[in-house]
């Protein structure tokens, strides 16, 4: 196991990195151990960087909870919380500058192994699986879907705390992110259409994912999925500056190569350095199957053994928001959701129509597609959409629900027996789509996370209380809770979802007591 590194960062040489003084002071045996960026990653004993305007990283004081801010909180001197501190408080002119000061003085001094990974389908996911196998051999840590510049920077002030950094990284911070982070592994999970608004071609993006090799450390390796558009491209800029280049994919060339995959038993059949293996996967999707390989090359990159990570996968879970699986009782129906709203491009799209034709409903029941917009497409998006309805009809499909001016495309393709409702809005869906649910129905909701079809998600898990409440009363519920909602303070919001999460949790269980009691 690698151990991490004890930064020995003081007090007052920690004000002198970020620009800033104490105020009040911590005490003299204080030493950085990490920055908390993001509530949900929250380690005892980081400093807790405040929200600010103009950053998009931060808590607020509704977020610290417990020990929370008692080693410190970093804020600009124009900010007022807390008026009344009572844990160290750092005061500094400005965040960004600061943070990447941070990081770049640690970078050079510590020696925790870093990988990187980009990818225009599965990069969230691929650093999920890693944090969950490198988890097995000690302590890592990722920056999620933080993936910008500023995220990385971030993360990257966590390098002296854990024993493995997991980055995550989208195009717009292969720059000064990644030249800042030199990697001693890379990985390009796969090369689609997507935020083609900022590129010329599938080819210009391809180039620029395969700036993430350009800033390796000496001798890293870099892992290319072997099946990407302008593979030789990406390859030679990979050349130039790895010490070692290994290939995952479906390709018979590739150094890990995925020779089948059991959708149902979630069971992948591969061929890892000449050697014939499978293992059971836990997230779905043959994407990420694939994907998989890449991970398991990155692992055995850094030293950990391959070999006995692969019992391990089968109990790694999907993310939230990317395909994952629940079952709700909505409106008094019960019903599979796929929940893929956190993003989508075309190649997405079409894995997750794979996901859905691979589902059986119950009782019955029938597929149903809920999908918005793909945004930032450029030129091409109404082609783009277009060409959706052919995966579609292959996923046996029965129905059909989008939002979206782009999806207007898509909605002119379809059969009119596969229409279900268009709309501009995704949250106009709801109630359309509550009315049509049968007892059975597997739906999945796909779009870009810009379309805020994620909050269609969250509506329709309120609604596993619809048969208390009455629907009339729900509907009447949700529309004046949609305009108060842009209003309301946001630690109140917070406290109200926990409040609806509770009684979820109270009607789940007690649901389960009484089909047990019926069972017996």
């Amino acid at each position: 196991m690698n151990q991490a590194s004890d930064m020995k960062i003081s007090a007052n040489e920690f004000a002198a990195i970020m620009g800033g003084q104490w105020a009040p002071a911590p005490p003299d045996d204080w030493r950085f151990r990490g920055l908390c960026y993001s509530r949900a990653r929250y380690r005892p004993g980081q400093v807790i960087l405040g929200r600010a305007d103009g950053f998009p990283y931060g808590l607020d004081i509704s977020d610290l909870q417990g020990d929370m801010g008692r080693t410190g909180v970093i804020l600009t001197r124009q900010s007022k919380w807390p008026p009344d501190a009572q844990m160290p408080v750092l005061r500094i002119d400005s965040i960004r500058p600061a943070i990447r000061r941070l990081a770049k003085h640690l970078r050079p001094r510590l020696e925790t192994p870093i990988v990187a990974i980009t990818g225009s389908v599965g990069k969230t996911s691929s650093c999920h699986l890693a944090r969950h196998l490198l988890g097995r051999d000690g302590r890592v840590s990722t920056n999620g879907q933080d993936n910008y510049a500023d995220g990385v920077f971030c993360e990257t002030a966590n390098l002296g705390i854990v024993d493995y950094l997991v980055i995550e990284a989208c195009v717009q911070s292969l720059g000064e992110a990644s030249e800042m982070l030199k990697p001693h592994v890379a990985v390009l999970t796969h090369i689609s259409p997507a935020h083609m608004a900022l590129h010329k071609d599938l080819a210009d993006l391809a180039e620029k994912k395969a700036q993430l090799f350009t800033h390796m450390a000496p001798g890293g390796t870099a892992v290319i999925n072997r099946d990407i558009p302008y593979f030789d491209r990406v390859l030679a800029i990979a050349r130039e500056r790895a010490g070692n280049v290994w290939t995952f994919g479906v390709h018979a060339e590739s150094d890990l190569q995925l020779s089948g995959y059991d959708i149902a038993r979630r069971t992948v059949r591969a061929r890892i350095f000449g050697k014939e293996v499978e293992y059971e996967l836990g997230m779905p999707g043959r994407h990420m199957a694939i994907n998989s390989l890449g991970v398991l090359a990155a692992c055995h990159a850094l030293g950990v053994d391959w070999l006995p990570l692969l019992a391990h996968c089968a109990t790694a879970r999907p993310v939230v928001g990317r395909g994952g699986t629940v079952s709700w009782k909505v409106a008094g129906m019960r019903v599979s959701i796929i929940d893929d709203t956190w993003n989508a491009n075309p190649a997405s799209m079409e894995a997750s129509f794979v996901s859905l034709a691979n589902a059986t409903p119950d009782y019955g029941g029938r597929r149903i597609a809920v999908l918005a917009d793909m945004l930032e497409l450029g030129d091409n998006s109404a082609a783009y959409h277009r060409q959706l309805v052919k995966p579609l009809l292959q996923a046996g499909v029965d129905k059909v629900y989008l939002a979206g001016d782009s999806m207007a495309h898509l909605w002119a393709e379809l059969p009119g027996g596969l229409q279900g409702k268009w709309t501009r809005e995704a949250a106009d869906l709801l109630w359309p789509l509550v009315k049509d649910l049968r007892d059975g129905d597997v739906i999945l909701l796909k779009g870009s996370h810009g379309t805020r079809l994620h909050r269609l998600v969250a509506d329709l898990r309120s609604l596993t209380l619809a048969p208390r409440l009455g629907l009339s009363v729900s509907r009447a519920f949700s529309t004046c809770a949609r305009r108060v909602e842009p209003h309301v303070p946001f630690p109140f919001k917070r406290w109200a979802s926990w409040q609806l999460e509770k009684l979820i949790q109270r009607r789940t269980r007690s649901e389960e007591t009484l089909a047990s009691a019926n069972d017996i």
